[in-house]
């Protein structure tokens, strides 16, 4: 059996643990690598492991940046 190479994004959430929505905004913003196939939108595994492991490399801080921000209400 061959290897995938990409996850959907709903494979994504589910492996990070964070819910549908917040994987297409991450994905939308940049901070979940995507290409697009179509109408479809793939995760290459490849890149979101390289993703991963340099945010685990970045120093914390109390910055916002790279965090999601939620869109306001209407």
């Amino acid at each position: 059996m061959t290897k995938r190479l990409t996850m959907t994004i709903e494979q994504v959430a589910k492996k990070l643990g964070i819910g549908r929505n917040n994987a297409y905004e991450a994905a939308h913003c940049g901070q979940i690598p995507t290409i697009r196939i179509g109408k479809r939108f793939l995760v290459p595994i490849a890149a979101l492991e390289a993703t991963l492991l340099n945010a685990s490399k970045e120093p914390s801080g109390n910055s916002r940046d790279g965090q999601i921000r939620r869109r306001k209400k209407k």
